[in-house]
């Protein structure tokens, strides 16, 4: 006698929760709009979170079992005697403090120069120069070029500092895809040599120099 007007109280219950849970077009409740407050949002996250937790925790209790029961896993013998190699807790590690890292790399890097170049560069190699050859050029010369080579064949000479000393075109009729340098023993020449996808390689010889300026009695840099 007590049981039944319960249920029959229940149903309504039910019945409401059940049409509060049918969204109709226009319908501007939150639930209807994909919108939930943060602490509800916080919840799904967390409750999806355990979910793929006990996913993860099922995977690798199933892998345990097959390898304590000695089952074929078609992996690697290196990598199954991996699985199964004790190893010490990460918190047990003694840590050497004179080993150890005291600064980051980015302590030590410093930007010298940003170059764009329009067509991009395919190749890029340092060119040491013979700087002790050439007498009374030692603070004049720069000590190494960089050697650029576009994807369209053009080979450019930038110094250090980023600014453009020469720039010519390597002669190929088909994408260079090989750069070489070399300094040479002559006097101020250097080598540089490209090669092409039909194996056509060139040589080019590379000449530095400085040269006095016509106004002011300056010593410029160049390139030929």
């Amino acid at each position: 006698l007590v049981a039944a007007p319960l249920a029959a109280a229940a149903a309504p219950s039910a019945a409401a929760a059940a049409a509060d849970a049918l969204c109709q077009a226009g319908d501007r409740r939150p639930a209807c709009r994909g919108e939930k407050d943060v602490i509800s949002q916080e919840l799904d996250e967390l409750r999806d979170l355990l979910r793929l937790s006990e996913e993860r925790i099922s995977l690798l209790e199933d892998l345990q079992h097959a390898l304590a029961e000695g089952n074929d896993l078609g992996l690697p013998e290196d990598q199954v005697r991996g699985l199964r190699a004790e190893i010490p807790l990460l918190s047990e590690v003694a840590i050497d403090p004179s080993s150890s890292a005291v600064a980051a790399a980015e302590d030590y890097l410093t930007s010298k120069a940003i170059v764009r170049l329009d067509p991009p560069a395919r190749l890029i190699r340092f060119l040491p120069m013979r700087t002790s050859a050439i007498k009374d050029a030692l603070l004049a010369l720069p000590q190494t070029v960089l050697v650029v080579v576009q994807v369209d064949g053009t080979v450019c000479l930038l110094a250090p500092s980023g600014e453009s000393l020469l720039s010519f075109s390597a002669g190929h009729e088909r994408p260079v895809t090989l750069l070489a340098v070399s300094p040479s023993w002559a006097q101020g020449d250097t080598l540089i040599a490209t090669g092409d996808v039909t194996g056509t390689v060139r040589v080019h010889k590379v000449t530095v120099k400085p040269l006095r300026a016509p106004v002011g009695g300056r010593r410029v840099d160049t390139v030929s």
